[in-house]
């Protein structure tokens, strides 16, 4: 993950936020997200969002064929435990 330093205005702007927001350009494009430290999940949300690959996720959403549940996946797992 990389730092952005802010001035003072937008760090003034961001330490009113109380929830995760979206950050848009004055045309309205998103530019990102922005999850104040102060939220009790902060550092574990951004944690996992930087290591999220979406084209994976795109990738398994599209796939076909049969698919298990998890305790599906469990009881198969003690079966075959020696």
């Amino acid at each position: 993950m990389i730092t952005i330093p802010v001035d003072g205005r937008l760090q003034t702007t961001l330490a009113a936020v109380h929830e995760t927001a979206i950050i848009r350009a004055e045309d309205g494009t998103v530019l990102g997200y922005f999850s104040p430290a102060r939220l009790p999940a902060a550092h574990d949300l951004a944690r996992v969002l930087t290591n999220v690959n979406v084209d994976e996720l795109r990738r398994r959403k599209a796939a076909t064929g049969k698919w298990q549940t998890t305790d599906q996946v469990l009881d198969r797992m003690r079966e075959t435990k020696p």
